[in-house]
Formats: C-alpha cells, structure tokens, sequence
C-alpha cells in the first residue's frame, strides 16, 4: 500500500453534522461517480487515519465542507465537479434550517408510523 502522508490530498473535507471528522481523498475511482480513495479521522477511530474508499453522498450526509478552499473560491465542492451553492442555504433562524430538512425526515422513519 502507498503511503499517502507526504502526498498533498486532491481534497478535504471537515464534517459539520459531525465532530472531529475529516477527510482527505487521494484519488478519484474512474467509473464510479463520487468515489474516492483517501482517508478519514474520526472518533470512531480513535483521532488517528484510516484508508479506506468513501464516496460523495456520505459527506454531503455529514454536512462536509471543503478545508482546502478559501471560502470565497469559486472552485468545484468536489474534485469531480459540484459547488458549494449545490449544497448550502442561509436561512433567517435555527427554526427555519430545521423546518427545511421536515421533508427528508421521513425517509429515516421507515414506512411504518
């Protein structure tokens, strides 16, 4: 296995939904789109790297953002294309940011209520 630790990463990302994780991906899988090869740190391993593969839907899921960008840049959320307007919203309160996910609610309740 390569050893990523001196390599500067294609991207990183930092959790919002999530504390204390990041991400940093080293190559982008061809064919499959979203799919990274990098690592990630996190409470659930302990603050230290792990290699693995993770893809675009799991960090828009933890609300990921790009650490590797000035925030004013104009460049792509993911190296495969996709902005950080796809992504966020201003809203006027903490009541309307959480009125807003009401509608994806349900699809982690399952189908019977």
């Amino acid at each position: 296995m390569t050893d990523y630790s001196d390599e500067e990463p294609l991207a990183s990302w930092e959790a919002a939904f999530l504390p204390d994780w990041e991400w940093e991906a080293y190559d982008k899988v061809e064919d499959e789109n979203g799919l990274y090869f990098g690592r990630v740190r996190s409470p659930n391993t302990y603050d230290r790297w792990e290699y693995g593969y993770f893809n675009r839907e799991q960090l828009e899921e933890a609300g990921a953002y790009r650490t590797d960008l000035d925030p004013d840049s104009e460049e792509p959320l993911f190296p495969d294309g996709g902005e950080i307007k796809d992504l966020v919203a201003v809203y006027e309160s903490e009541i309307d940011a959480l009125q807003s996910l009401e509608p994806d609610r349900d699809k982690y309740r399952g189908e019977h209520r």
